[in-house]
C-alpha cells in the first residue's frame, strides 16, 4: 500500500505551475518546510504564497495538496549552508507509513522547496509480505524472507530503534567481517565462504556486508539501487536527490542511508 501511495503522490506532480513571488521569505530551512506543510493541508500550494515556496522540480506540482502530510517536519538534516532536507512520516489512511525527504535550497526568496524523494519499491514487495504473514505452514526460509523484507520497508524511525537494540550485535558483525583476510569481496548472507559472517548476517535479517569506498556497508536490502542499509565510517556520503537520499546518524560513526 505504500508503495500505491507514494507512486500515487508522484503522479500528480506532473504539470508546470506559473511562476509567483513569495509572499514572505522563509529565513531558515526548518521554517519554510514547516510553512509548505502547513498549505499542503489546507489544499493552499497553488497560492502565491505556495507557488513562492517552490522552485527547481518543485515548482512542477500543479496541485493544491499533493497527499495527506502531517503539519510538521520529523527530522531534517543540512546538506551545506544552501541545501538541507526534511524527514516526513506520511501516514496515509488504510495505507503503511511513509518516509518522504523533502529537499530545500536557499534563494534570493529565501529557503524554498526544491524536490522530493522516497524510497522506490514495488508494490509485489508489499503483496509478499502479506502473503507471507497468511501462510500458515511458514518454513525458515519463508520467516527468513519475512523479517527481512518487513526491515526494508519499515519507516526510518523503527529502523532507528532497531539499530539500538541490536547494537552489540551488529558491532560483532562488523567486527567478524573486518577479521576476514584481506581483499574479501562482499559477503551475502548465503555465501559459504565465511561461515561466522553468513550466520551472523541471517541471525540480523541482512543481505550482505561489503567494503565500498572505504565505508562498511551493511545493506538491509532493496530492488536494484533503490536500497536501505547502514554504514560505519568516519566520512559518509553527500545527500542528493539523485544517489543517497538519506543519511542518518545513528551513533558514533553508524549512518542509516537510503538510495535512489
Amino acid at each position: 500500500m505504500r508503495a500505491r501511495w507514494a507512486g500515487a503522490a508522484f503522479g500528480l506532480l506532473i504539470a508546470v505551475a506559473d511562476g509567483a513571488t513569495a509572499l514572505a521569505q522563509q529565513p531558515n530551512p526548518s521554517d519554510a518546510v514547516d510553512r509548505f506543510l502547513s498549505l499542503n493541508v489546507t489544499g493552499q500550494l497553488q497560492s502565491a504564497e505556495g507557488r513562492g515556496l517552490r522552485i527547481g522540480e518543485a515548482s512542477a506540482w500543479d496541485v493544491p495538496s499533493i497527499g495527506p502530510l502531517p503539519n510538521r517536519h520529523d527530522r531534517l538534516l543540512v546538506i551545506d549552508d544552501r541545501t538541507a532536507v526534511a524527514r516526513i512520516e506520511a501516514r496515509p489512511p488504510d495505507s503503511d507509513p511513509v518516509d518522504l525527504y523533502f529537499y530545500l535550497r536557499q534563494s534570493e526568496q529565501g529557503w524554498q522547496v526544491s524536490a522530493m524523494r522516497t524510497l522506490a519499491l514495488p508494490q509485489f514487495i508489499f503483496t509478499l509480505i502479506a502473503q507471507l504473514e497468511a501462510r500458515p505452514d511458514r518454513t525458515s526460509e519463508d520467516d527468513a524472507m519475512l523479517e527481512n523484507l518487513r526491515l526494508i520497508t519499515r519507516p526510518d524511525a523503527e529502523l532507528h530503534r532497531w539499530f539500538d537494540e541490536h547494537r552489540a550485535a551488529i558491532e560483532a558483525l562488523a567486527e567478524a567481517y573486518e577479521e576476514l583476510p584481506a581483499g574479501s569481496g562482499p559477503v551475502r548472507e548465503d555465501d559459504e565462504g565465511a561461515p561466522q559472517v553468513s550466520a551472523a548476517l541471517r541471525s540480523l535479517h541482512l543481505s550482505q556486508i561489503s567494503r565500498q569506498e572505504g565505508r562498511l556497508v551493511l545493506l538491509i536490502g532493496g530492488m536494484l539501487d533503490n536500497s536501505v542499509g547502514l554504514m560505519r565510517t568516519a566520512s559518509p556520503p553527500s545527500i542528493s536527490t539523485t544517489e543517497y537520499i538519506w543519511v542518518e546518524p545513528l551513533a558514533e560513526g553508524w549512518f542509516l542511508f537510503k538510495t535512489t
